[in-house]
């Protein structure tokens, strides 16, 4: 959850001293693309098997089963990995191990993941429990870290001149100190699960660590809570680095994140009803008859999707204004929404063109599936038609994201229709580049594009840089990690 710009930040205060070290000693930072969704399942499908998303975001509606589904399913995210495994074949962490991680990438072995063919819930359980078990010997060094990391002279990074105007409650504080202790049990666990897999000489090992993620969605990025948690983060890193370099076996030690996480203010607490509810009530009210199918409406940070229930595939603009004349340009106008995304026309099933959409004008773009002789290809994207104010503007968006963005367009899962997040104020100043509209109760928020949402940071040794075009998306990202990994 830390993107590059907020790394920066960190390191001009202190609160991240390993990667600063890290960094003086020769390791370089770059910042790369995760795409969208900006989300950890997606980023970590596209970095394990540099395959696509098997999801459109965290929370989403599946029109062959005809239900709600969410990334955070162990039983769906261990189908995807059986499907992937059985398609793709090679993962990038095969031969290894994974702890922690959001899915497994092939890995026969780790701790806190969930099982696939190739690891049972049997083998997943010993596995946690022989980290624990070596875990106990570090437990002194576990505890007086701890009361360093939340004692009160913590580093905490003063942005009041940018802080949400929502202020936390009680009960969030009582949830954030639940989250910070589950979170260093685990994050110890995995620590101590990397370390017997280094000393057992696995050739390729996997570390996730969510507790900056988790504390940044309940109280904000730049919280002392989450600069807390992000100094217990880097204080780990330097005891995995230490260990990776005192190794029977050399290990490159490559340190990275899988996406960014926008300072954001609940729409709940500005806009009555909340937008999810508005859309919804939207569609009824503007319902030509009682006919009309239900949508489903569902929030994942900064991107608000509908699904019109019972449709067995994706609806086009034409469909849906006839359903509820007006909807359409109403979703578009509502002032927490920047961009409204949707298809424009497709034939036999297959969409042509996609409509974007942003309070004061929009852009069409056509869509190519294959190439002259009619073999699939990486799809194309032409700008058609443009007016008005274009929606990358009211976005800030940076070069190639609107690429990203007609990918995500064109995929077949997304919502009829999908909305982005509007931003609230830029925050250069701050460091960091946009405060945005979350359109869950969340202080912190990703999932979709613009500020740092999609722009994470990668370290490693210069002479294992990737290039620009290795750092352009996950899937991207897939193919320079396989080729610094061993042989196997």
């Amino acid at each position: 959850g830390l993107s590059a710009a907020a790394l920066t930040a960190a390191r001009s205060h202190g609160a991240v001293p390993t990667l600063n070290h890290l960094i003086r000693s020769g390791h370089a930072v770059h910042e790369w693309s995760c795409g969208l969704p900006s989300d950890t399942l997606a980023v970590q499908t596209g970095m394990f098997w540099g395959a696509a998303s098997p999801v459109p975001s965290f929370n989403w509606w599946d029109r062959r089963l005809q239900r709600r589904r969410r990334a955070a399913s162990a039983v769906g995210v261990a189908a995807f990995e059986r499907t992937l495994e059985a398609n793709v074949k090679h993962g990038l962490l095969r031969g290894g191990a994974c702890h922690g991680a959001a899915i497994g990438g092939g890995a026969y072995g780790g701790t806190l993941l969930p099982p696939t063919g190739k690891r049972s819930w049997f083998s997943m359980l010993r596995e946690s429990l022989q980290a624990t078990t070596s875990l106990a010997t570090e437990a002194v060094r576990s505890l007086q870290h701890q009361s360093l990391a939340t004692s009160s002279d913590s580093p905490t990074i003063n942005v009041s001149a940018c802080a949400p105007t929502t202020r936390l409650s009680r009960f969030s504080h009582a949830i954030a100190r639940g989250v910070t202790g589950a979170s260093r049990a685990s994050a110890s666990v995995i620590a101590a699960g990397v370390r017997r897999d280094m000393t057992a000489g696995l050739p390729v090992v996997f570390a996730n660590f969510v507790e900056f993620d988790l504390l940044a969605h309940l109280t904000g990025p730049r919280s002392s809570a989450s600069m807390a948690a992000l100094r217990a983060i880097d204080h780990t890193v330097g005891v995995l680095t230490t260990a990776a370099h005192a190794s029977a076996q050399p290990y490159r030690v490559v340190v990275l994140s899988d996406h960014g996480i926008a300072t954001a203010t609940p729409a709940s607490s500005a806009f009555a009803p909340d937008p999810r509810t508005w859309v919804a009530n939207e569609w009824a009210r503007r319902s030509r008859s009682r006919s009309t199918p239900h949508l489903v409406v569902l929030a994942s940070g900064t991107v608000l999707q509908a699904w019109v229930r019972g449709a067995p595939n994706r609806l086009d603009c034409q469909t849906l204004t006839a359903y509820a004349p007006g909807f359409v340009d109403a979703i578009a106008r509502h002032p927490a929404i920047a961009l409204t995304m949707l298809m424009d026309r497709s034939i036999d099933g297959v969409p042509t063109s996609y409509v974007l959409l942003s309070h004061q004008g929009g852009v069409r773009v056509a869509h190519t599936h294959t190439t002259p002789d009619g073999t699939r290809e990486r799809p194309r994207f032409e700008l058609r038609e443009h007016w008005g104010v274009s929606p990358f503007e009211a976005l800030r968006l940076r070069d190639g994201a609107q690429e990203l963005l007609y990918a995500f367009a064109a995929r077949h899962d997304v919502g009829d229709i999908t909305c982005i997040a509007h931003a609230l104020a830029s925050e250069v100043g701050c460091g960091l580049d946009g405060e945005f509209w979350s359109f869950e109760a969340q202080f912190g928020a990703h999932g979709g594009i613009g500020g740092s949402q999609a722009r994470p940071f990668v370290l490693t040794l210069p002479d294992d840089s990737p290039t620009p075009d290795e750092r352009a998306s996950a899937a991207s990202m897939h193919l320079w990690l396989e080729r610094l990994a061993p042989p196997r």
